[in-house]
Parts: structure tokens; C-alpha cells; sequence
């Protein structure tokens, strides 16, 4: 899979006080940036339609500069069960 989009973080701390003209302040940062993103996993049946899927994702931050990185990675899995017809 594939995908373009955007990323939006906030940090909270009690050191940012941002205040306009009419006295409303907050407490954050916001950042935004553009990213892309690239991932697949495969499905394994394991036992008749019961499957597990591991999976990985790659993230790529376009102009990252609040994390030590441009990109990201998420390794995950997950486990299921097909109804119905055959695999």
C-alpha cells in the first residue's frame, strides 16, 4: 500500500505560552509536514481459515526537524479469521 498526506503534531508544555491581542493563550506548538507512506504485510494461515499478518510501514516526513529523523517505521501484527469460502 501507498499513500500521500499530511501529519500534524502538537506538543504541550508549560513553557509555551502563546498569546494574541485579545489575551487568549495556549500552551502548544503545532508543526505540520508533508508525508508519504509505503507498507504491506502478508496473511499466513496458521490453521484451517485462522491467519496472522505481520506487517511493516515506512513513513517519510518531508522537513522533520522537531524528531532526530525524516522517517518513521511501525512493525505490527495481527491475527483473524476468514469466513466463508477457502484461502
Amino acid at each position: 500500500m501507498a499513500g500521500i498526506g499530511a501529519l500534524s503534531s502538537r506538543f504541550y508544555s508549560s513553557a509555551f505560552t502563546n498569546c494574541d491581542i485579545y489575551g487568549n493563550c495556549s500552551n502548544y506548538q503545532s508543526s505540520n509536514h508533508f508525508l508519504a507512506d509505503f507498507g504491506g504485510g502478508v496473511r499466513l494461515y496458521a490453521y484451517h481459515n485462522f491467519f496472522i499478518r505481520p506487517e511493516v510501514r515506512l513513513y517519510l516526513i518531508h522537513n522533520n526537524v522537531e524528531f532526530s529523523s525524516g522517517h518513521a517505521v511501525r512493525y505490527g501484527a495481527s491475527i483473524g479469521y476468514t469466513f466463508g469460502g477457502g484461502h
